[in-house]
């Protein structure tokens, strides 16, 4: 019995279609019993009787004879096999891939166009993913992994293209592989070869066993931006499937739409990372810190021009209300000048406005991990007088590293600020979000981002006075209402007590998350200008 084998872009069932052709043209060639026209009412001649009799068995011979043609050509004619369907068909692709808590590695390699290898591996560390190849950054898409993980999962087998036996001539096999873009992507390639690699997916155990390996290759004819079909099959076997990619459950964030594959399963880095990495909200911001700042005159450095601090009015958070609470500038001597309170409707609400959605719009574009003697100064809140023997590989970046902050008279510590200025954001939980901007280029802009408790955070809770002797009639009340006072006031110290330490504990975890890294960002546009 003859294998099956059909060429890529047939659709299953394509034999069945041939047989139909056939019997079509078997219609065409008989004819239909001939209908005699009958003579006056009521009298049949007898010429007429005998060409009925003729014209009848006529149509009979020219009948059995069709019958006969279309038997002899359904003979010779090529046809599928007679044995059932193949047993692979609507099985699951994958059968030895359970679940993805087996998974411990997860890796992705293909050959772009232009010949260079791009690659992704992605290790689970505990309960966390990082990227093994781009510094370990955690990967932390909030869906990536779990949906390409599930779809390889939910893979079944929609139709088997080519079913080749062992002892098949292997170039026509590496030929039809190369058709189906089915070709290993493993360098060096051989002339013409590249565009025609599949994408080449390993899910790994915590042995380092492969527990599945899927090669990804191009898409038959049959494949539709609803229904996104593909070629695949298993590496060391040369046997190619069609799978629907858009079939598996849970696999598209996107509704209807169906999954764009080559994102599902992408080489870029970016892609698994999630680059709003901040995730700041305005409606979470309570003050902004703005310092402006220049470059100085020798041209090496910069120097701060004007802090304001602005307020945001929580009554009127749906028109998006800031006030400015304080605002300083520095004379001609670096010393401070108070330039006092601004009303509400004086204040400029489009400029903090638009600086309040751009930090809320930031958008990763890379990473760079910051000197290993650098981080604990970030993930510790240290001084940054530790920073000084670092200060010209952090100026290399555009940060500067300023004797101390002149705004603030009682400070003789060393700030650190960059060429773009730096901003602070205090958040309901009263973290202090500092931002710093460094230096722009075709990389994107450096950030440098860390966390502090609020400074402005009162010493202690605010707390009721025990009652006089002379306000209230007898020494039993006066005692009993001061009894009272006073557990207002334990119960005032300790939920001031309890928001002090979530708000320490929130700064340390702000912190082990930024404190490794340099951040490059790009500003996402807003669109129409929605501020006025």
């Amino acid at each position: 019995m003859k294998k099956e084998k059909r060429k890529p872009g047939l659709t299953p069932g394509a034999g069945a279609k041939g047989s139909k052709r056939g019997n079509d043209r078997g219609n065409e060639g008989g004819c239909e019993p001939g209908v005699v026209g009958t003579a006056t009412r009521g009298t049949r001649g007898t010429s007429a009787a005998a060409s009925e009799s003729r014209s009848w068995k006529t149509s009979c011979l020219l009948g059995l004879l069709a019958l006969a043609l279309l038997f002899l050509w359904l003979k010779t004619i090529p046809h599928l096999p007679d044995a059932a369907p193949n047993a692979a068909v609507g099985q699951k692709l994958l059968s030895q891939f359970s679940s993805p808590l087996d998974v411990y590695e997860f890796t992705i390699k293909r050959v772009a166009e232009s010949g260079q290898e791009e690659a992704i591996h992605l290790v689970r560390r505990g309960d966390v993913w990082t990227l093994a190849d781009y510094y370990n950054y955690e990967a932390n898409h909030p869906n990536r992994l779990p949906q390409a993980l599930a779809t390889l999962l939910g893979l079944t087998v929609l139709d088997v293209v080519e079913e080749l036996s062992e002892n098949a001539d292997a170039v026509a096999v590496d030929a039809f592989h190369r058709q189906c873009g089915l070709l290993m992507p493993e360098l060096p390639l051989a002339s013409g070869d590249e565009g025609h690699t599949g994408t080449l997916v390993r899910v790994l155990n915590e042995e380092g066993d492969a527990i599945a390996a899927l090669l990804i290759g191009c898409e038959p004819a049959e494949s539709s931006p609803t229904r996104r079909l593909r070629y695949v099959r298993v590496p060391n076997q040369d046997t190619v499937y069609i799978v629907d990619f858009s079939a598996v459950a849970n696999a598209d964030a996107h509704g209807e739409q169906a999954i764009d594959v080559d994102a599902l399963f992408s080489t870029r880095k970016m892609d698994w990372l999630d680059r709003d990495f901040l995730h700041l909200s305005r409606w979470n911001i309570l003050h902004l810190v703005e310092t402006r700042s220049e470059p100085d005159a020798a041209g090496t450095g910069v120097k701060l021009t004007q802090r304001v601090v602005y307020e945001q009015d929580a009554t009127s958070a749906m028109d998006r209300v800031w006030t400015q609470v304080k605002a300083s500038v520095l004379d001609a001597n670096g010393k401070p000048e108070e330039q006092g309170a601004l009303a509400a409707e004086e204040t400029d609400n489009g400029h903090v406005n638009g600086l309040v959605e751009k930090l809320c719009r930031l958008r990763l574009v890379a990473v760079a991990r910051k000197p290993s003697d650098v981080i604990p100064v970030f993930e510790q809140n240290r001084p940054f007088a530790e920073l000084s023997p670092l200060a010209e590989s952090l100026a290399a970046e555009g940060f500067c590293l300023l004797d101390h902050d002149p705004f603030d008279a009682a400070s003789f510590l060393p700030l650190l600020t960059g060429v773009g200025g730096h901003c602070s954001l205090i958040l309901k939980d009263h973290v202090c979000l500092n931002l710093l901007t460094g230096k722009t280029d075709s990389g994107g802009t450096r950030l440098l981002v860390y966390a502090s408790f609020d400074p402005g955070y009162p010493a202690g809770p605010e707390l009721v006075p025990k009652a006089g002797p002379g306000e209230y009639p007898d020494a039993g009340a006066l005692e009993k209402e001061n009894a009272r006072r006073m557990e207002e006031n334990r119960i005032r110290t300790s939920e001031f007590e309890l928001q002090k330490s979530q708000g320490q504990k929130a700064v340390e975890s702000w912190n082990r998350r930024l404190a490794p890294w340099l951040y490059y960002v790009e500003e996402e546009a807003t669109g129409p200008d929605v501020t006025h």
